[in-house]
């Protein structure tokens, strides 16, 4: 027998509440203890003449190869006599619009540039800063092709780097200040608001409907197995709500977010080890500047990966969450109000808890959305998300 687990009944009616500096109050007295588990290639498509000559490389190509570890596009580095360039392949599934996706790209990177140019940077150097678009022959930042396909073009950013996770604090605060700088390189970004390419991607209490809905649907019948997990996400729903009521009540303001500020977004020079600019700008959208710091913080300072089993070894590295944090201050505090100020410690937590009710509505789903290796495993993630939130609770 499936027991409902009812939303409104957990609600505590806060909706007008701003909180306070003392905003997980109350949040500790309920942590969530999880149900720890009994039991701890595409064919590669390489872009055709056609599309090459599209961006006028093919005069100088020398070699076409697929690039890096990404899973949403397919990515190639071109190399051509005296320059090097990155190809991908927009992934049309996950990206309906992307004339959109394009137009904010574009106007992103070429605001960024002419801020970088305000400060006196050369060229060489702002290439290695941002994200360079290499338009088509026909002057426009994206080629389609006749099988409705979309490609685009950048300049490669060569002698960089990005990593997947790190032990090293260092790394963080240079996360930190990318992530900062590129808010604050947008922070005076003209009218008109850019395009929500995934709209209400960070609006957490319309996650949170979306799991009370496949809760009630219960398609494939797990919804008996995870009802510590349903009840811990309804007893938590009107606090995670916060940020998004802030946003839609004024208090806090609309900025220009990056939306996907996972450490392995960030380029890193080879040599230095400094932080160059943040990558995979397709979701970049109106947002809050808290949710890119709590999605880094959520990624970049847990102590495990986002599916360990053992829920044991989940907690926060303080040392990288601390080093992440005074990194973004360095480059963010001039720009953030003071509010956003108060609440970053309150970002890492509802960035965890979103990602967690995400993991969990795809588990009721039948695992439609996330890669799943073994039938559990978007359980599992949504339990380490959660603990991982638990741990956030301590931090601050």
């Amino acid at each position: 027998m499936v027991v409902a687990v009812s939303p409104s009944a957990h609600r505590r009616q806060r909706a007008n509440q701003i909180p306070t500096r003392n905003a997980f109050d109350g949040l500790r007295r309920r942590a969530f203890t999880p149900h720890r588990p009994d039991s701890a290639g595409d064919a590669v498509t390489l872009p055709d003449a056609t599309t090459l000559a599209a961006f006028g490389l093919l005069a100088g190509l020398q070699q076409v190869t697929p690039w890096g570890s990404g899973h949403i596009h397919a990515s190639y580095k071109v190399q051509c006599r005296g320059r090097d360039y990155l190809m991908q392949r927009i992934n049309r599934t996950v990206f309906h619009h992307p004339r959109l996706v394009m137009e904010n790209i574009a106007r992103v990177a070429d605001h960024t540039r002419q801020r970088l140019q305000d400060e006196g940077m050369g060229d060489a150097d702002i290439q290695r800063r941002t994200l360079t678009l290499v338009p088509t022959r026909y002057g426009r930042t994206a080629y389609r092709s006749k099988d409705g396909e979309w490609w685009r073009l950048y300049h490669f950013i060569s002698g960089a780097n990005s990593v997947e996770n790190s032990s090293s604090p260092e790394v963080l605060y240079h996360a930190g200040q990318v992530i900062g700088r590129f808010q604050s390189l947008l922070s005076d970004l003209p009218a008109p608001p850019l395009h929500a390419v995934i709209p209400d991607f960070h609006h957490t209490p319309r996650r949170l409907d979306t799991l009370w809905q496949a809760q009630r649907k219960n398609v494939m019948g797990r919804a008996a197995i995870v009802q510590k997990e349903l009840v811990y996400a309804a007893n938590f729903s009107e606090q995670a709500g916060t940020l998004t009521r802030l946003l839609e009540q004024g208090h806090i303001p609309w900025r220009v977010t990056h939306n996907d500020t996972k450490l392995n977004n960030v380029l890193f020079d080879d040599t230095s080890g400094e932080g160059l600019c943040l990558v995979d700008l397709d979701t970049v959208m109106p947002g809050s500047a808290l949710y890119d710091f709590g999605d880094a913080a959520r990624s970049g300072a847990s102590t495990a990966a986002e599916d360990e089993p053992d829920l044991r070894k989940i907690t926060v590295d303080r040392r990288k969450y601390s080093a992440l944090l005074d990194g973004y201050l360095l480059s963010a505090a001039d720009f953030l109000s003071p509010l956003e100020k108060e609440l970053l410690s309150l970002a890492p937590w509802v960035l965890a808890f979103e990602q967690g009710v995400r993991f969990l509505t795809d588990y009721l789903n039948g695992d439609i959305y996330y890669k799943v290796s073994y039938p559990d495993h978007n359980r599992v993630r949504a339990q380490n998300q959660f603990a991982l939130a638990n741990a956030f609770l301590t931090v601050g």
